[in-house]
C-alpha cells in the first residue's frame, strides 16, 4: 500500500517458529473508496511484511467498509499463519506481550478491567460524607442518598506509582464507587471533590434536594477551575469541527423517550494525524445533531485513535443503559434513516457480519 494511501497503522512484531529473529510487520488500513459503480465501497487492508496485498474489506457505504477493514484485520491477528506469533512493538520486557488484536471483545473488556481496578482497595475508609435526598421525576417519593470521599492513598499500576481518592454514591438504587488518581494525594483528593459535585449539575429523570427541601446542585458551578496543565493544552486545530474532511459518515435517527419525533445525528469521522509524533495520534470526530464541538479520539498510534472514533458511538452512547444510569435515565433509542432499529456495528465481530 502506497504512503499517501494509508488512513491508519499500528507497528508489531513477528516470530516465525524455526526463523531466528523477529521481524517488524505493520497492520495498515487505507482510505475507503465507493466502487466504480458507486453500489459498494471498498477499503484497503494489509500486513506489510507478511501479507502486503489483502482483499479489500468491502461494506455497502464508506463506513461499514472502514468496520469490516478493522475486524479483518483483527481476525487475522488472533489467528494468524501456523507457526507464526504476533507480539507488540515494545521495549523489554513487554515486547513479549502476545499481540491478538483490537479492539476487545465483551470479555476481554471486562477482564481487562478487571486487571485495572485491581490495584484498588475495597475496604477504603471515609474522610466525609453527606446525606441528601432524590427524588424521581413523575414521583412524590424521596429517598435517602449519602456522598462519600475518602481518604487518598497511593497505588503501583505496573512501575507507574500515583494517587487515588475513592468516591461512593449509597443510597435505595444505587451503590456506585469510582476510583480519581492525581500526581500526589492533593491532586486526588482535589479530583474527587470536583467529580461528586459535576455529578449533580445537570442531572435528569431526577431531582437532588437538601434535608430541609432545598434544591441540591453540589457546592460549586458545573463547570469547576481546572488544575493549570504542565504543557499548553491548546486546542489542536486539525481536531476542531468544520477545519477536517469526514472520510467516513454514518447517518442514524434517535429517538428519546417523551420525543413526538425521531431527530437525524451522524457520526463523522476524520484522517488520522500524529499530535505527538511516536506518543500521541489523534482521530478527528464528531456527532452532528447531539454533540457540539467534541474533540478528537486520542490513540497511542493511528490505528488506535481510529478504532477509539469507529467504536465511540457503540460503547458510550448506544449502549447505556437508562435504567441503569443513575444521573441521566433517558430512555434513546436509535435507527437507520428506512426505521430499521440500529443494533450498532461492534468492531470485535467476524468479518462480514
Amino acid at each position: 500500500m502506497e504512503k499517501d494511501q494509508v488512513l491508519a497503522e499500528r507497528r508489531i512484531m513477528m516470530e516465525r517458529d524455526g526463523i531466528e529473529g523477529r521481524q517488524e510487520v505493520t497492520l495498515q488500513i487505507g482510505i475507503p473508496q465507493w466502487s466504480t459503480g458507486g453500489d459498494e465501497a471498498a477499503c484497503p487492508i494489509a500486513i506489510k511484511g507478511l501479507y502486503d496485498e489483502l482483499p479489500p474489506a468491502r461494506g455497502r457505504d464508506l463506513f461499514e467498509a472502514l468496520v469490516q477493514a478493522v475486524r479483518t484485520l483483527r481476525q487475522r491477528c488472533k489467528t494468524p499463519p501456523e507457526g507464526t506469533h504476533f507480539f507488540y512493538f515494545a521495549e523489554p520486557p513487554h515486547d513479549r506481550q502476545p499481540y491478538t488484536g483490537e479492539p476487545f471483545d465483551e470479555e476481554e473488556r471486562a477482564d481487562a478491567m478487571r486487571q485495572f481496578d485491581a490495584c484498588y482497595r475495597k475496604d477504603w475508609s471515609v474522610l466525609v460524607e453527606r446525606k441528601i435526598l432524590t427524588q424521581r421525576d413523575g414521583s412524590d417519593e424521596r429517598s435517602e442518598v449519602i456522598l462519600r470521599i475518602g481518604h487518598p492513598y497511593w497505588i503501583a499500576r505496573g512501575k507507574v506509582k500515583m494517587a487515588t481518592c475513592p468516591i461512593a454514591i449509597k443510597g435505595e438504587d444505587i451503590d456506585w464507587i469510582d476510583h480519581h488518581d492525581g500526581d500526589d494525594l492533593f491532586e486526588a483528593l482535589s479530583k474527587a471533590a470536583r467529580q461528586i459535585n459535576v455529578l449533580f449539575g445537570s442531572p435528569r429523570g431526577r431531582s437532588f434536594f437538601w434535608p430541609d427541601g432545598e434544591p441540591y446542585r453540589g457546592d460549586y458551578p458545573l463547570f469547576l477551575p481546572r488544575r493549570r496543565p504542565r504543557r499548553s493544552r491548546k486546542r489542536e486545530p486539525r481536531g476542531i469541527a468544520g477545519n477536517w474532511q469526514a472520510i467516513a459518515e454514518r447517518t442514524l435517527l434517535m429517538e428519546r423517550g417523551g420525543d413526538t419525533g425521531r431527530t437525524q445525528i451522524a457520526i463523522r469521522i476524520g484522517h488520522p494525524y500524529w499530535r505527538e509524533k511516536g506518543k500521541w495520534a489523534a482521530c478527528p470526530f464528531e456527532i452532528v445533531g447531539l454533540y457540539d464541538n467534541m474533540g478528537p479520539m486520542l490513540g497511542r498510534d493511528s490505528y488506535e485513535a481510529l478504532i477509539s472514533a469507529l467504536e465511540y458511538f457503540d460503547q458510550y452512547v448506544r449502549r447505556i443503559d437508562p435504567a441503569a444510569h443513575f444521573f441521566w435515565r433517558e430512555d434513546t433509542r436509535h435507527f437507520w434513516p428506512d426505521g430499521t432499529p440500529y443494533e450498532g456495528e461492534p468492531l470485535y465481530l467476524a468479518p462480514g457480519t
